[in-house]
């Protein structure tokens, strides 16, 4: 009779609930209602990441608690908790469009409403203005400003409500919204320094990041320190200019535990900063600077900022590019050449298509350093390219590179070309749409689905990607009449 036990209590539970609800009064049941919503689910959870979330077993809760819900609404259709729930709902399983309109029915952009609501509506916004979409910035302001009242609005809220401030020449104002959180959330002391920095308070700056010294310093080696509470310490020091200081700061933290992958990007940023200032127009402050720069890249091999400084070196209209092939061809005899090196000798002959040369400076770059993101990818671009193709090795540098450094774009669009070479052209078509969901509004990736489609007979698939096409040219060319300092495309 075990069996049995569970469902005659869940029966009777329920049974227990429907008695007991009709003993109350409306207005005592609704508070019920309210109450436990508000216990069960805190509104602040709805700004928290969905991966978090899905940690919290989200599809079991959020399914009781959109039952609870929708009992408030069908009790008071106006309950602006609810809504909200509803809205949010509506948004994370793909109808934006309609919880956008929920939103602001409860959040309107000309007048004060939910606050939460508009703490949505100003992130949902920002997002959309960073996605190249013309905003109106006086409806963001307006929600910014509203949602900054609220005492628990995501520390987004503030950043950007400062920000928007201090564009306007609002300093105190930016200055009091990121201060009337800073108890609460002591990042922002960091934050308020560079505001400060920017407008030459200096003195007012360095007391904002010697309590930021004070607060993450006491965090540091005791059980409650974070990646993130590292990362600032050593943060507040570069405000400071010691760099050396900020350095011994993460070196510490990778000695307890070298996989702390945050540090490494952020002790091979710092790396990059140093790089910049070091790099000249001399042989000797070239030799300091790209031994800096192979250190950066031997910290974290999957750096993106690494591409874009070593592009800068082999750039035919940069100043320093002739310099820098004429210094690393000189390194060989003395053998003071690393990975950095051939690797940027690779990139400079691949420019000037003498393949065998940038074959065999691949090869050694990547005997130093086996893990450098960029060579393999560039590496494995020469090998689909070769005559014959070698696909099977490019394929395994780009598993590598994935490997190391996660989902990118170029990785996704070489995979499609080595896979296209090999005549899997459905599997070629997934590479390129998993590098449109990383940049859904890169036009190229685009095009190039749509030749895939069509060359497919996959009529309607084509079609739907010209029309997306067409509306992202329009957004772009809406954006450049909006800000002329921005490219058309």
């Amino acid at each position: 009779m075990l069996w049995f036990l569970p469902a005659f209590l869940l029966l009777a539970t329920c049974v227990g609930a429907i008695v007991w609800g009709s003993l109350r009064s409306k207005e005592d049941l609704l508070s019920h209602y309210v109450g436990l919503a508000e216990k069960e689910f805190p509104i602040e959870e709805a700004f928290l990441p969905q991966s978090t979330n899905e940690a919290k077993e989200e599809a079991e809760r959020s399914q009781y608690a959109e039952l609870i819900f929708r009992r408030i609404l069908q009790m008071e259709p106006t309950n602006k908790m609810a809504r909200f729930f509803v809205a949010q709902r509506m948004a994370r399983t793909g109808n934006v469009p309609q919880a956008r309109i929920m939103m602001r029915e409860i959040a309107p952009d000309q007048s004060s409403g939910f606050a939460p609501g508009h703490a949505w509506i100003a992130i949902d916004t920002f997002q959309r203005l960073q996605g190249g979409e013309p905003i109106d910035r006086t409806i963001l302001s307006h929600h910014l400003a509203v949602a900054s009242e609220w005492p628990d609005a995501p520390s987004t809220i503030s950043v950007l409500h400062s920000r928007t401030l201090e564009e306007k020449g609002d300093i105190d104002g930016a200055l009091r919204s990121l201060r009337q959180r800073v108890e609460k959330h002591p990042e922002f002391r960091l934050a308020i320094a560079e505001l400060l920095m920017r407008n030459q308070r200096g003195e007012e700056a360095k007391e904002e990041l010697q309590k930021a010294i004070g607060h993450y310093g006491n965090l540091m080696d005791s059980p409650e320190e974070s990646d993130e509470d590292r990362i600032r310490l050593a943060q507040s020091y570069v405000l400071l200019s010691n760099r050396t200081r900020a350095k011994e700061i993460l070196v510490q933290g990778l000695e307890k535990d070298p996989n702390r992958f945050p540090l490494r990007r952020t002790f091979s940023n710092l790396l990059l900063m140093e790089y910049r200032d070091e790099l000249g127009d001399t042989e000797k402050g070239m030799e300091k600077a790209l031994s800096i720069l192979n250190t950066a890249s031997n910290v974290d091999p999957g750096n993106p900022a690494l591409s874009e400084e070593m592009a800068l070196l082999t750039e035919p209209k940069s100043d320093r590019a002739p310099l820098t092939v004429e210094f690393l061809l000189s390194q060989f005899g003395s053998g003071q050449t690393n990975a950095v090196t051939h690797l940027i000798l690779a990139n400079a002959y691949m420019r000037e298509r003498e393949w065998s040369k940038a074959s065999a400076h691949m090869e050694l770059c990547l005997t130093k350093n086996p893990d450098l993101v960029l060579a393999l990818r560039n590496f494995s671009r020469m090998l689909i390219d070769s005559e014959p193709p070698q696909l099977e090795r490019a394929m395994a540098m780009l598993d590598r590179a994935l490997r190391i450094a996660g989902p990118h774009v170029e990785t996704f669009e070489l995979r499609c070309s080595a896979l296209l070479k090999a005549g899997k052209r459905s599997e070629a078509i997934a590479e390129l749409e998993k590098g449109i969901s990383l940049q859904p509004t890169r036009i190229e990736l685009r095009e190039k689905i749509t030749e895939l489609y069509e060359g497919d007979g996959k009529k309607k698939e084509a079609e739907t990607q010209k029309q997306i096409i067409s509306q992202i040219r329009k957004q772009l060319e809406e954006r450049k009449k909006s800000d002329p300092s921005q490219p058309a495309e």
